[in-house]
C-alpha cells in the first residue's frame, strides 16, 4: 500500500476506496453531539497525553517550533502568525511543553514556489503542508522530508485513531512520510450567482446552459447600458473552467478526460471541445460582457468592487468566502439593499474538490521532529479541533439546532481570518460530521444568519452531480520536471485566447497549445494517462 521508491508502484484499491469513504464519512465520535463541547478560550486544553509529552520534554531551554500557516491576503484580516488563535495554541500547547511556537506565513497564491526556496535552503518550518502530491513526492526524491513511522507510532497515538485508514496515502517506500488530512466535504468550492434583480428587470430565468448564460448578459448589456459588464472575472486563477471543460468531446474516457485535467493547469487547454469552451468566453468579452480589464486585475480586487458598484451582476465565487462577514454579499446589500442573488449553475457538472484534503510533512532539516509530532498529536484531538473551528461558545457562536451559529459580534480581535480557521486545523479540511448533508449544514450556521441557506443551498447545487478531480497514486515525473513552466503558461494562455480578436482566436489557440505540448505538456499528458492504465 506504498510507493515504491525507484520504480512506480500501485496502491491498493481497497484503500482507495476506504479513502474516498473518509473524504464523506468523519471518524468515530463525529456528529451533532460534537458542537457540545464545553472548550472556552481561556481554559487549557490538559489530555493525558499533554502531561506525558510535558514531563518527558526537557526542563531548560525553551525550544522553538516553527509551522507553516497560508498567508491567503485577505483585506483587514488579523496577522496570520500571531492572533488571538495562534496565542491560544501558544498558551494550550506551546506553554505546558515549554515549546515555543512560531508561525510562519507563506503566500497561498504562492505557496509551491515559496516552498521550495525554503526546502532548497533547509530553512523550512518545522511543520509544513501542500495540496499537491506531486510537490510532495519531489521533496521525498530528494531526501527532504522526514521519515515519521517510529515518531508517530511513540508519539501519535491520538493523531493514529483521527487519521485512521487516512494514513496510508501519505505513506512511501512503506514509511509515513506525510499525513494526508481528512477531507468531510469534498464538494465543489466555487459556485456561480447572478443577480435576480437583474433577472427580473429583463424577464429571464436562472441560466442553466452557457448558451442561456450568453442571452441573459447580452439582455441585461442591452437593458443596463455601455457602463455594465455583466460578467466578472479576473486573472486571479478565475477562468470559469467548470463552463470551459462542459464543452469537452463527450466521447473521451475518464481517463482521457483526468490525464489532461491533470493538475489543472495547462495541459486542459489541448483537451479535445475545450477549444470551443475557450471561444465562448472570447465571444462574451469581445461583445464587452466581460471587463475589457479583467486581465489587469491579479488579485481579484477589481472583480470584488465591480460586483459591489453594481458593474456586474454575474459571477463565479468560493462559496465560503461570499457569505462572510465584511465580504462581498454584505457589502452588495449595504450598496443595494434590493439587490439579491440567484444561484446557478449554467453546466450540467461542476468540478469538485480533492476528497484527500491536504498533506502535511516534517521536513528532514527540522531539529524538532519529536516535538513536531506531539504537536500535530495534540492537534488532532476532539476538544482542540472544536475550539479552533467554532471558538468559544457565548463570544464565537450560540447553539441552533444542534449546530454552532456564528455570533453577528465577534470582538474584531478574536474573529478568524479563514472560515473554521483551515489553515490552522491542517489535520482536517472540513467540519466533523457523519454525512456531506451534515458537513455543509453545520457549516452553513458559520455563515452571517441572513446569507445560512444561501449558502447551503449554493454548496448543495454545486455539489450535485459534480465531478471528482484526478487523483494520482503514481507520481507524474514529467510534472515534477514541468509544473513551474506550466503553471506559468496556464495564466498566460487563458488571458491571450480570451481577448485575441475573434478573426485571430484560431491562430492564437492552436499556436499557444502547440508551445504548451512542446514544453513538457505533451510529456504530462502521456504520462498521465500510462499511470492511470497502470494504477
Amino acid at each position: 500500500m506504498s510507493i515504491k521508491k525507484g520504480k512506480r508502484g500501485k496502491r491498493i484499491a481497497a484503500a482507495l476506496s476506504i479513502c474516498m469513504v473518509l473524504g464523506i464519512a468523519s471518524t468515530a465520535g463525529c456528529g451533532k453531539s460534537a458542537d457540545n463541547s464545553d472548550s472556552t478560550g481561556n481554559e487549557t486544553v490538559q489530555t493525558e497525553t499533554d502531561a506525558a509529552s510535558a514531563a518527558s520534554s526537557e526542563q531548560g531551554k525553551q525550544v522553538e517550533l516553527k509551522v507553516e500557516v497560508f498567508d491567503r491576503g485577505v483585506q483587514g484580516q488579523l496577522p496570520v502568525d500571531n492572533n488571538y488563535w495562534t496565542q491560544w495554541m501558544q498558551q494550550n500547547f506551546g506553554d505546558p511543553n515549554n515549546i515555543k511556537l512560531t508561525f510562519i506565513p507563506v503566500p497561498r497564491s504562492e505557496e509551491t514556489t515559496k516552498l521550495n526556496v525554503l526546502m532548497a535552503s533547509n530553512s523550512a518550518p518545522d511543520i509544513v503542508f501542500t495540496y499537491d502530491w506531486n510537490t510532495l513526492y519531489n521533496y521525498y526524491e530528494g531526501g527532504g522530508i522526514a521519515d515519521i513511522t517510529d515518531l508517530v507510532q511513540e508519539y501519535g497515538p491520538n493523531l493514529t485513531a483521527f487519521l485512521g485508514d487516512n494514513l496510508e496515502y501519505g505513506k512511501i517506500d512503506g514509511k509515513q512520510y506525510a499525513l494526508p488530512a481528512l477531507s468531510t466535504s469534498p464538494t465543489p468550492t466555487n459556485s456561480y450567482f447572478i443577480r435576480q434583480d437583474w433577472l427580473d428587470l429583463v424577464g429571464a430565468s436562472v441560466p442553466t446552459n452557457p448558451d442561456e448564460l450568453y442571452d441573459v448578459l447580452t439582455k441585461i448589456k442591452q437593458e443596463l447600458g455601455d457602463s455594465v459588464y455583466p460578467y466578472a472575472m479576473s486573472a486571479d486563477n478565475d477562468i470559469p473552467v467548470d463552463i470551459v471543460l462542459s464543452f469537452r468531446d463527450g466521447n473521451l474516457t475518464k481517463n482521457e478526460f483526468d490525464a489532461y485535467y491533470g493538475n489543472g493547469k495547462a495541459t486542459y487547454f489541448a483537451m479535445p471541445g475545450v477549444k470551443e469552451g475557450f471561444r465562448y468566453l472570447n465571444k462574451l468579452y469581445n461583445e464587452g460582457l466581460i471587463s475589457p480589464d479583467f486581465a489587469l486585475d491579479k488579485d481579484g480586487t477589481q472583480k470584488d468592487a465591480d460586483i459591489v458598484n453594481g458593474v456586474a451582476g454575474a459571477f463565479r465565487y468560493n462559496q465560503y468566502i461570499i457569505y462572510q462577514d465584511k465580504r462581498v454579499y454584505q457589502s452588495l446589500n449595504a450598496t443595494n439593499p434590493d439587490a439579491r442573488l440567484a444561484i446557478m449553475k449554467p453546466v450540467d457538472s461542476l468540478i469538485a474538490s480533492n476528497p484527500f484534503g491536504i498533506f502535511t510533512f516534517i521536513p528532514e532539516s527540522s531539529k524538532v521532529k519529536e516535538e513536531a509530532v506531539k504537536f500535530l498529536d495534540w492537534m488532532s484531538q476532539d476538544d482542540v479541533i472544536h475550539f479552533l473551528q467554532y471558538g468559544e461558545e457565548g463570544v464565537h457562536y450560540e447553539m441552533v439546532d444542534g449546530y454552532a451559529q456564528d455570533l453577528p459580534d465577534i470582538p474584531s480581535d478574536k474573529k478568524m481570518n479563514v472560515e473554521a480557521n483551515l489553515d490552522y486545523t491542517m489535520l482536517i479540511n472540513g467540519l466533523r460530521f457523519d454525512t456531506v448533508d451534515e458537513v455543509i449544514k453545520a457549516r452553513s450556521y458559520k455563515m452571517l444568519p441572513e446569507y445560512s441557506e444561501d449558502f447551503y443551498n449554493s454548496v448543495m447545487l454545486s455539489y450535485k452531480d459534480s465531478i471528482k478531480p484526478p487523483f494520482f497514486t503514481i507520481p507524474n515525473k514529467s510534472l515534477l520536471d514541468h509544473q513551474a513552466t506550466l503553471a506559468a503558461k496556464d495564466e498566460e494562455m487563458g488571458v491571450k485566447v480570451i481577448t485575441a480578436q475573434p478573426d485571430a482566436f484560431d491562430s492564437v489557440y492552436d499556436g499557444l497549445v502547440e508551445e504548451m505540448l512542446s514544453i513538457g505538456g505533451q510529456q504530462v499528458i502521456d504520462e498521465n494517462l500510462e499511470n492511470l492504465e497502470n494504477e
